[in-house]
């Protein structure tokens, strides 16, 4: 047999830059490049067919066979395949952000070698866009191949629509946030590049969730927000829309589209274009500051803060405690971590902004209102939201830089420590919580009743914050961040699970207390002595969860192990 020919370079570092997008300080997966890459795009693309799957009925239902879809409603379907495809790819290009540049473990180790520096960036520019155009493809392979003939109406011209549009919303999607993301490296500094892409990531996830979690309450609007060009040149996915249907019924589609495909067009290519044009310059500075590490902190820094001195007298008084919460504050800057804060915050955004927002079509437009269980509900799955996602932060792979301070110094954790970790979080969430009362008072522009009302259910909340952290951390044996921690792939889908099935049912339990204790002021000063009575229960709970029975038996009851968050 003929001997194989060995690797070229290229090769071989185009094999260990994709390895690099599933093996990193954020994710680790075992197992061969590309079939690893269909895999995981395969598994975003199956909802696409179980779509099409559950609209056969409409076209091809038995006798008495249906009429076929109304225009409108076959709108809908195009509008579902285009959001899904930008959500999917935007998602995906938000949490692999970092990795699109060069990476400062690979810059230190392939530097050194004997690699062309043009072979280099050769291998980076294949491998992103390697990576980029499987996932675009993958993850919309399935619904571009079963929508089509499932309709049987005019196949060829709405498969050419389908995966002309929803590829190139895709595209545009990943487009936008890599140019977006190689402006910010260009104009920022290393530490507020950091910063700033946080808050960016944090937008996007927001933003691309809202789109697709608003597809239930878009369908009846759809026709109304296509009408309104003023306002459909602010929503994306209707750009490409008009696309679709320009290019499935040609001549004879709605005025309203041809606008909004020229402006989909145009904004592609211009995210194209601005992606070529800052990717190399982004790629050298970022090389560079891989090179030269983090600049230093500012001298000029005040080291007196009112909020610091202020928990510093009140809940942190002794310097173990001081301790860990300066050193929780300081790990929330670890670049992996506010990855993971980032996609968190954005998330719980989008699904309390959705439930609490309706769409109301107007002659001038759509309308923007408020739900009528919103000023209940809004504040406690907030609160509830932020302590779970603090709590699945502290479960997220870390690289702890020093944490060995506090296993050298002072051994195993005593529980003043472990109360200020659980005080920690529910400090952080009940800041959350201020603040987005705060806004919704704002929006809302209530009068005098909803007010109360928002009062009475941010007292709700506060007090949610404190309880939760509790239950959520009962058994927490360690702080946060000391220790490597990898956790398995499955845990997360089952944390996320068991935390989606838990949200309801303490959204029932918080808006049915804040009915009793209602606006009454002897009723809510019981309220609130009873949440703090329950708060210091569970903290006197866990600090003697080693030496009562009493503690054992509530740590091992369901409403705690079902949460599956504590370390």
């Amino acid at each position: 047999m003929p001997e194989l020919a060995p690797p070229t370079q290229l090769r071989l570092l185009l094999k260990h830059l994709l390895h690099r997008f599933f093996n990193n300080e954020m994710l680790s997966v075992d197992g061969e490049i590309l079939p690893l890459i269909l895999t995981a795009a395969g598994v975003f693309a199956v909802p696409t067919l179980i779509v099409a799957v559950f609209l056969f009925p409409s076209y091809h239902a038995f006798p008495p066979r249906p009429p076929v879809p109304s225009f409108w409603t076959q709108v809908c379907e195009h509008y579902f395949y285009i959001v899904y495809s930008m959500v999917g790819m935007g998602l995906i290009t938000v949490f692999e952000a970092d990795l699109l540049f060069p990476a400062q473990l690979d810059v230190l180790i392939l530097s050194p070698l004997p690699i062309a520096a043009r072979r280099l960036v050769l291998a980076r520019v294949l491998a992103t866009l390697l990576f980029l155009v499987l996932f675009l493809l993958g993850i919309n392979s399935l619904g571009l191949f079963a929508y089509p003939p499932i309709t049987e109406l005019h196949v060829r011209r709405l498969f050419l629509a389908n995966i002309t549009s929803v590829l190139v919303a895709g595209a545009f999607s990943c487009a936008s946030f890599v140019a977006l993301q190689g402006l910010l490296i260009c104009t920022l500094r290393d530490r507020s590049y950091r910063r700033a892409s946080a808050w960016l990531q944090c937008v996007a996830v927001t933003l691309l969730l809202v789109f697709f979690l608003s597809l239930p309450k878009t369908f009846p609007i759809l026709s109304a927000a296509s009408a309104h060009l003023s306002l459909a040149r602010w929503i994306p996915p209707l750009w490409f829309l008009g696309l679709y249907e320009c290019i499935l019924a040609g001549p004879a589609r709605l005025p309203q589209f041809a606008p909004l495909a020229h402006l989909a067009c145009l904004a592609t290519a211009a995210a194209v274009v601005l992606a070529i044009a800052f990717y190399p310059f982004a790629y050298r500075r970022r090389t560079r500051q891989a090179i030269e590490g983090p600049g230093p902190e500012s001298p000029n820094r005040i080291t007196w803060n009112p909020f610091h001195w202020a928990l510093h007298a009140l809940i942190f008084r002794t310097a173990h405690q001081r301790a860990v919460y300066h050193f929780l504050n300081q790990s929330l800057r670890m670049p992996t971590l506010r990855i993971y804060l980032a996609m968190y915050a954005g998330a719980g955004i989008a699904l309390v902004a959705i439930s609490s927002i309706q769409f109301r079509p107007t002659s001038t437009g759509i309308r923007l209102g408020l739900e009528t269980h919103a000023l209940h509900t809004v504040l406690p799955a907030t609160a509830f939201l932020a302590v779970i996602g603090l709590s699945c932060a502290f479960a997220s792979s870390s690289d702890p830089r020093s944490g060995w301070i506090f296993r050298i110094a002072g051994g195993e954790p005593v529980p003043a420590q472990l109360n200020s970790v659980r005080s920690w979080v529910a400090i952080l969430s009940t800041l959350l919580v201020t603040g987005a009362a705060t806004a919704l008072a704002v929006t809302a522009r209530s009068g005098a009743e909803d007010l109360r009302q928002l009062i009475v259910s941010w007292v709700v909340a506060t007090g949610l914050c404190w309880i939760l952290s509790d239950l959520v951390l009962f058994r927490l044996t360690d702080i946060p961040f000391v220790q490597p921690r990898i956790t398995h792939n499955t845990d997360v889908a089952w944390i996320v699970g068991r935390a989606l099935v838990l949200l309801p049912v303490t959204l029932s339990l918080a808006q049915l207390y804040g009915r009793l204790i209602g606006e009454h002021a002897v009723r809510q000063a019981v309220g609130i002595s009873l949440m703090i009575a329950v708060h210091l229960t569970l903290r006197h709970f866990a600090a003697n969860s080693t030496h009562t029975s009493v503690a054992e038996t509530i740590a091992s009851t369901d409403i705690l192990t079902g949460l599956g968050l504590e370390l």
